[in-house]
């Protein structure tokens, strides 16, 4: 059942969770590799739905047969996955980068599931810093070594630049939008900030959309993701 980051339901779930099937499989498609798949979720300002599309596409990764999925919450100035799925959000990142526990100490399973979490540890002073730094593109390549997909929750990129960096360091990038209310100025403004560092874009999730239904197309629900 798809959630939002308070635990609840949202309501009219059949719509919902094709949605989110949906945009797993598009996101299937369009990071086609070797190996592990790295997927950073963003948008251009806060509350879009970015953690709460996060958690739940990453849900729907991790229903799939023998995939080994894991979520990662790089946003170290505002971690919300851990709330969303129940979890402690330490020990983590943070906890890890800083010599504070070992690797096997952060990862956490979603009870019931196959899905893997990472949460985002100790709130540091230098956030941008951490994510940019050598030590966590080491964590990444061993966690890559384990995970057929890594999925990353991160800031928005109009907010503050620490989503940036990692952008670099995955395959592709997934930009979260709110009908009616994300700003075509804004989002142009993300969009360039991502370009700069070479971000492979893969596609756009919204928000918030009215329920349009067709045979083989399915808009959403009002609080869909598509």
């Amino acid at each position: 059942m798809a959630k939002n980051k308070d635990g609840k339901s949202t309501g009219s779930n059949f719509y919902t969770v094709e949605a989110y099937k949906l945009a797993r499989t598009n996101i299937a498609l369009s990071v086609i590799k070797q190996g592990c798949k790295r997927v950073m979720f963003t948008s251009a300002v806060a509350n879009e739905g970015k953690t709460t599309t996060t958690c739940n596409v990453a849900a729907a990764f991790s229903k799939q047969m023998n995939n080994r999925v894991l979520l990662m919450d790089c946003d170290l100035r505002k971690p919300s996955v851990a709330k969303f799925f129940r979890l402690k959000n330490t020990p983590g990142i943070t906890n890890y980068l800083s010599g504070m526990c070992g690797l096997e100490d952060i990862i956490q399973v979603v009870p019931g599931t196959n899905l893997s979490v990472v949460c985002a540890g100790l709130i540091p002073p230098n956030p941008s810093e951490l994510l940019e730094s050598q030590s966590f593109s080491d964590m990444l390549d061993i966690l890559s070594e384990r995970f057929d997909y890594i999925l990353i929750d991160t800031t928005p990129v109009n907010v503050v630049v620490d989503a940036l960096p990692l952008a670099k360091k995955v395959d592709g990038v997934a930009v979260i939008t709110f009908a009616e209310r994300s700003n075509y100025v804004e989002l142009d403004k993300a969009i360039e900030s991502l370009k700069r560092f070479d971000a492979k874009i893969i596609g756009f999730i919204m928000n918030g959309g009215k329920i349009r239904q067709h045979r083989y197309r399915y808009q959403g629900s009002r609080r869909g993701y598509y």
